[in-house]
């Protein structure tokens, strides 16, 4: 079962553009890439697909002197499928096994600008740190994640559950019927997650056992995968620890000189959390100030919070009890981590544009940390020329004293809180419901 993405339609569009340039399909590992790279070839009459892991000896086609054309005659002997300007979709995956392959992305758009190429691979982050300049100008790249909530509802097939809620807003709220379905399905996503297979296998079985049971596999190979992390300087074993430390405090703030795990040093956390974002599993969200524009222009970057790279395989490594989950309406009355706010973060993420990078920040109006308790907004995130605070609650209700507090700076005109309720509004604050955080950067 194929599940539709998001980024399809992006895909789409750089096949029919002019001016094209090989594209970098860039995400965690199970997200999709190959999924939808596949979908994109059907629509092409040939189809050329090399896999650098499964054909190793593909590797030395790109090695020695770059010459394209013989590079294509030799592919073309490799996977018996002719490869034509404008007719073929080219697509090398886990490309970090072959770094001159990489290398050789660029000469494809200087010397086959018809050509439609693609790359993509599970640690490609890797490799690319190890590449000085390895395509700009030359390679566009798209940033994949895991399924959004408005994507899973098209998995379910809920198509008229999500005209309803994109039809609504803060000015005219869901009715009780559908913003009680919405809700008992956000819940159901928190657990199922937005792994493509574990989607896959819920849309056919409705059982969220099935759908953890590939979390698991997913969760096995994830571990599997550091041994393959290269030269970095930290072992299998030691990785295996940090992330266990780093998901103990997901959604919480991370201070390098003052946690620890016990026998590794700060500077070895450190290096543990860069590899597990070079591997996509971890987002950083780094506090800023928010006193000027752009927002990453006054962060501090040793002070951040991690969040994990989906909800359900988190609560599964985690082992949290998602047992009344459905049901509770007051998340703080379970033991289950900060997974409101985890989610809160990741749809915002899967909002942004797949060509750009994803970034995402808090704001403390103590920046430097000299200060506990002072005020802190979740998320802020910029539209035009405002900042917009977002505060995140695991319940109905809840004080908003932070948020207020980021309001009085004066830098925006509003600011949203996220929860179980449905849209409305609060004088100068947006209610959004936790479903649909994902949509309020339209608003």
């Amino acid at each position: 079962m194929y599940v539709k993405r998001n980024i399809d339609k992006d895909l789409e569009k750089w096949k029919e553009e002019k001016y094209r340039k090989p594209i970098l399909v860039r995400g965690v590992r199970q997200c999709g890439k190959t999924s939808s790279v596949r979908m994109l070839g059907s629509t092409f009459r040939y189809f050329a697909e090399i896999n650098f892991e499964k054909q190793p000896s593909a590797a030395r086609i790109f090695s020695g002197n770059i010459d394209i054309g013989r590079i294509i005659a030799e592919l073309e002997e490799l996977v018996g499928v002719p490869i034509i300007d404008g007719e073929t979709l080219l697509f090398l995956d886990e490309l970090q096994a072959s770094p001159e392959a990489i290398t050789a992305l660029r000469y494809f758009y200087e010397e086959r600008p018809g050509l439609h190429v693609i790359g993509a691979g599970s640690l490609l982050e890797f490799a690319l740190k190890h590449i000085a300049s390895f395509g700009v100008g030359r390679i566009s790249s798209l940033y994949m994640k895991p399924l959004s909530f408005r994507e899973f509802l098209t998995a379910l097939d809920e198509h008229i559950l999500l005209k309803t809620l994109e039809d609504a807003s803060f000015s005219s709220p869901l009715s009780n019927t559908a913003h009680d379905r919405l809700l008992y399905l956000y819940k159901v996503f928190l657990v199922v997650g937005g792994m493509p297979e574990a989607v896959s296998r819920f849309a056919e079985t409705k059982s969220m056992l099935q759908a953890r049971m590939v979390q698991q596999d997913i969760i096995d190979t994830l571990f599997d995968d550091f041994g393959k992390y290269g030269k970095t300087g930290v072992d299998a074993e030691t990785l295996r620890i940090i992330l266990r430390f780093i998901l103990s405090r997901v959604g919480e703030q991370i201070s390098f000189n003052k946690n620890s795990i016990p026998g590794l040093d700060s500077k070895t956390i450190t290096k543990g959390l860069e590899i597990f974002v070079n591997a996509g599993l971890i987002y950083p969200v780094y506090a800023s100030s928010c006193s000027t524009l752009p927002i990453s222009a006054s962060i501090n970057l040793k002070r951040m919070k991690p969040l994990f790279v989906d909800t359900g395989v988190y609560l599964n490594a985690s082992a949290l009890d998602v047992s009344e989950f459905t049901i509770e309406t007051d998340f703080r009355k379970l033991n289950i981590g900060n997974v409101c706010e985890l989610s809160a973060g990741l749809e915002l993420i899967k909002s942004f544009d797949a060509r750009v990078k994803p970034e995402l920040f808090f704001w403390t109006r103590d920046i430097d940390g000299s200060n506990r308790g002072t005020a802190e907004v979740d998320y802020v995130i910029q539209k035009g020329s405002s900042i917009i605070p977002i505060e995140v609650k695991a319940r109905t209700q809840g004080g908003m004293k932070s948020l207020w507090s980021f309001l009085e700076k004066g830098t925006s005109n509003y600011g949203i809180r996220t929860s179980f309720e449905n849209f409305s509004e609060i004088d100068k604050v947006k209610i959004c419901p936790l479903y649909a955080i994902g949509g309020c950067r339209l608003f």
